[in-house]
């Protein structure tokens, strides 16, 4: 998983990824940005800028194994994409 991750961050990331999290909110709501590591507390600022955006959340993998793959869980440890 953590070199898939390297991957990702590599190969499809901003270069200066340095915005503020305003601004990474608000790109998200205007479809600027596919995913943000935030957690579900971003909802009602993305929703006061978009309140049709297709909201969708997904854990962190923390492992290739399935078997092996759990699921950190609370209010706000989810990452949000859109």
């Amino acid at each position: 998983v953590s070199d898939q991750l390297v991957e990702i961050y590599q190969n499809y990331t901003q270069k200066n990824p340095a915005v503020t999290y305003q601004q990474a909110t608000q790109d998200l709501a205007a479809g600027k940005a596919a995913i943000l590591p935030l957690g579900t507390y971003a909802i009602p600022q993305i929703r006061l800028i978009n309140s049709d955006a297709n909201l969708r959340f997904a854990q962190m993998p923390a492992t290739d194994n399935a078997e092996e793959q759990q699921l950190t869980a609370g209010d706000d440890v989810i990452l949000t994409m859109g």
